[in-house]
């Protein structure tokens, strides 16, 4: 004969079946949200939220992912011109630093121009205008900055002592530039 199962098992499936199917919604909106991160701009942060929320309701998921998704503050024009700067300040850097036939400077200039490059690469993205990529984007525009004005003192420099330590110092917050551009690339990818 055919034997039933105790309530207390029978609960026990139940609640395993239930907690399955909510578990299944998590992921499946939290790989949604993952897909959108680029279209987007929704941060892993908000993706993982979205996951945690749709776990515990499917339309409190939908609507954290709906709102992530389009009250997105973004203002490409800015993130744009800072860009100009920036490519305006490597223009500025190359030709300052061409006649100087120093190995290291040379390794200078091209770094300023592959940064370039890769400016070109981030303008053509359309999420450059995120808050976070905006930020990344300053904080590089300052790091450059610094470059531009020893980019005088290295061209000048008669001593090549004191040329190496400036172009040490340079190369430090070279460094510091590419890695914040490869942030903004990894951001935006």
């Amino acid at each position: 004969m055919l034997q039933l199962l105790e309530p207390s098992t029978l609960i026990l499936i139940l609640a395993g079946i239930l907690l399955a199917y909510r578990l299944i919604v998590a992921v499946v909106f939290g790989a949604l949200a993952s897909k959108m991160r680029g279209r987007f701009s929704i941060s892993s942060g908000e993706a993982i939220t979205v996951a945690v929320v749709s776990f515990f309701d499917t339309v409190l998921g939908l609507f954290v992912l709906g709102m992530s998704a389009l009250t997105k503050e973004t203002d490409v024009k800015g993130a744009n011109a800072i860009i100009s700067r920036l490519k305006a300040d490597i223009s500025f850097v190359s030709d300052i630093l061409y006649p100087v036939k120093d190995p290291d400077v040379e390794n200078l200039r091209r770094d300023a121009l592959l940064l370039g490059e890769k400016l070109t690469q981030i303008e053509e993205d359309p999420a450059v205008g995120r808050n976070d990529v905006i930020g990344v984007l300053e904080r590089t525009e300052r790091d450059f900055l610094y470059l531009r004005d020893k980019a005088d003192d290295i061209n000048l420099e008669e001593d090549a002592t004191a040329r190496n330590r400036l172009v040490a110092s340079c190369r430090r917050r070279m460094e510091g530039v590419l890695e914040g551009i490869e942030k903004v690339l990894s951001l935006l990818t």
